[in-house]
Order: structure tokens, then C-alpha cells, then sequence
């Protein structure tokens, strides 16, 4: 961990498009728990849009690093694979 100690969590779908009742929520979450700020992904605060300010998150930058090239592709595959039969 890096010396953050999280007071709640709100989760949304991925690709969530926030809207005006989202931030409130977020806000009022914020006042309730008396949490001093919010933590997001750089991914996750562009989808904040317009209320990326009213929000000020920290935004953590993600990393990842594929270490088995093969299998990740092979993975992919297979997941394709799936989804089309059941298409």
C-alpha cells in the first residue's frame, strides 16, 4: 500500500459515463465518511468529464506488464472464440 487508507468504496461499470447525480453521490459520500479526497485511475477520471475539477481526484497511473505473451494472446483467443459461439 501506499499510505492510503480508503474510507469507502463506490464502484461503477467499466467505461461509466458520470453524471451530475453520480458526482453528488460521490460528494456526499466524501462528507459522510469525512474523507479528504478521492483516488481514481487515469482511465476512470476521463470519464469524469466535465466534473473531473469538481471531483479533484488523485489520480493513480496503473502499470501493467505482460510477462507470458503467448498465453495472454492465446487467452484472448479463446475468449473471442466464446463469445462468437454464443453470438
Amino acid at each position: 500500500m501506499i499510505g492510503i487508507q480508503p474510507s469507502a468504496e463506490k464502484f461503477y461499470r467499466d467505461h461509466h459515463k458520470y453524471t451530475r447525480d453520480d458526482v453528488r453521490d460521490l460528494l456526499d459520500l466524501r462528507d459522510v465518511k469525512q474523507s479528504g479526497s478521492f483516488i481514481t485511475t487515469e482511465k476512470d477520471a476521463i470519464n469524469l468529464g466535465p466534473y473531473l475539477a469538481e471531483v479533484a481526484p488523485v489520480i493513480a497511473r496503473v502499470q501493467m506488464e505482460i510477462v507470458d505473451s503467448a498465453d495472454v494472446v492465446d487467452t484472448i483467443l479463446r475468449v473471442i472464440a466464446e463469445r462468437r459461439t454464443k453470438a
